[in-house]
Order: C-alpha cells, then structure tokens, then sequence
C-alpha cells in the first residue's frame, strides 16, 4: 500500500565524513545533506565525543544505515510488525525494538494505535515532505490526470494520502482561475472522517482499519461532521455504491468537495483526489456529474 515514497538513504544524508586526520579538529563525525532542499533538524552523528579509532568509525557507520535500513522498511511495509521487520532485515528482534523505540522518540516512526507491536511512519517525515512526495510515482501519474480534471470543472483538484491512519496528507494540488478559491498547503494534514477524499480513501479500507480509526474518535469540526460511528459506516457504504463522497462543509464551514478513491490492482486504495470549491459554488444539480468525473480521473490514475 502506498503511502509515502520509500525513503532513500541518499535523500537523507549522503555524505558521511569519518573521523581522519583532516578531521580532527571537528572532533568526530559529521553529516552532511547531499541533496538540495533536504535539511535536517540536527545531524544524524553528533560531533560530540568523537570516534577515535577507524575501528570505532566503521562501526558508527554500520549502526546508522542499519537504522536507516528500518526506517526504508517501514517506510515501504507500513503498518509492519516487528517480528515480520526483522525477518525483512534479518535482525534480531530485540535490535529491531530498540531501533524502532529510538525513532519513534524523535517522531521518525510511531507505534500504530499506541501498541509497540506494529509500526509506521511519523510526522518527523513531513519536512520531507515537499521535494520527496512530489517526486513519488503517484503524483507523477496523477498530475496530467488532475489538471484535465480542473479544466473541465474550473475548480481547485487536491491529491491527498494517508498519514498512517490518523489523517489525510496532501502531496498536490492544482488551483483553478476563479477569483476566489479554496486553498491548503502542500502537506497539510486533515481528518479522514470528515473529508471527501478521507472518507472515499476510508470506503475501501479494511473493516479492522475502519474501527481502529472510529476507535481514536470522531471529532467533530462542524455541525454537519458525521461523529456517530452507524452514520459514518452508512455514509461509507453509500460512497462505495456510487463510486464518489460528497463533503458539504463536515471539515471547514464553507467548503464542499466531492471525492474518489484511487485503488491499486488489488482494490486497496494508494490516495485519493477531491474537486474543492468554495460553498457558495456548490451547485447540487451538479453533484452526479461531477461525481462521476473525479470518479472517472481516479479510475485513470490507478490504471496509471
């Protein structure tokens, strides 16, 4: 299942400077980002302390990519348990834990619904976000496929994934000419249960992965969110018979969306694509068509 790009290595730090002669004076390691845009809260090795020995270097080394390996892993595997992630990696599992628990106290993983046992990825991946989402296979596919979308409609088309299962994570978006217009940021984050794309993407979802997320709570954003789980399952199974969801003002009181899942091969879905438009534009005669033509869009970039 996708939801974020398999992070690489070389997209976090390319460069690692061991401790040499020409090094000493900085005392140890450093980190270097080698590649433009990509910044780094602190270095991965701190310089602090130093390694004085190559022996002790090499080792360093070998205890960051191990770690890098696992947060690739889960990356790609996610939700992923820990006994299955250090079969991948053919690591003992007690390593895996202790790697794992040290991420996730910088917020790089989390533990899914707060258990230990399965992991994904953490909100620490979204200063990531701009340069790496956006050079992930599915924005590349979708983009043609949206801006066709926006020129028939003269509305704004968001692109959206999930963020694990707490939320929607846009990774594009594509504006349209009206003057006044509804607007979010790239890597904005919004709920699921209360958006046209979070609640298309939700349809397909398995029946466990719909009640861990009823389970974290359903809050309430306007007087038109749907909070009750028996309303939310019933609005779901309407959104899969007609093959889009309509979202008139449940997030932000003046906006309207009517949203699609976008599925893989195996019906599972990878994101979702919303038409947004300010309230006062929503026109319901209009709901079926344009229901049926993000639907039709994201049928497009699924087949890719």
């Amino acid at each position: 299942m996708f939801l974020l790009p398999r992070l690489s290595k070389c997209a976090i730090i390319r460069y690692i400077v061991p401790f040499t002669e020409a090094s000493k004076e900085t005392g140890g390691w450093q980190a270097l980002s080698g590649k433009a845009g990509l910044v780094l809260s602190a270095a991965l090795v701190p310089f602090a302390g130093g390694c004085r020995s190559a022996e002790i270097a090499v080792r360093v080394m070998k205890s960051l990519l191990k770690s890098l390996d696992v947060l690739e892993a889960v990356a790609e595997m996610q939700p992923v348990g820990v006994s299955e992630l250090a079969r991948r990696l053919n690591l003992p599992k007690t390593t895996t834990q202790r790697i794992l628990q040290t991420f996730a106290t910088t917020g790089w993983l989390r533990p899914v619904g707060g258990e230990a046992t399965r992991w994904q990825i953490g909100h620490r991946v979204l200063h990531l976000q701009v340069p790496e989402l956006q050079g992930g296979q599915l924005y590349v596919v979708a983009r043609k496929p949206m801006q066709e979308l926006r020129d028939q409609v003269n509305e704004t088309v968001h692109l959206s994934i999930l963020d694990g299962l707490d939320a929607m994570l846009l990774i594009d978006r594509v504006d349209c000419t009206q003057n006044v217009r509804t607007f979010s940021p790239i890597g904005d984050r919004s709920p699921i249960h209360a958006t046209a794309i979070g609640t298309a993407v939700m349809a397909h979802l398995s029946p466990d992965e719909v009640d861990a997320i009823i389970r974290r709570g359903l809050t309430r954003y306007t007087e038109n969110t749907l909070t009750d789980p028996e309303a939310l399952r019933a609005e779901l199974d309407r959104v899969r018979k007609r093959g889009y969801s309509l979202n008139l003002c449940c997030y932000r009181p003046a906006v309207c969306a009517i949203g699609a899942a976008i599925l893989d091969s195996q019906g599972r879905p990878v994101g979702g694509l919303c038409i947004s438009m300010p309230a006062s534009r929503y026109v319901e005669q209009n709901e079926k068509i344009w229901g049926d033509m993000v639907s039709a869009t994201a049928r497009k970039i699924s087949i890719g």
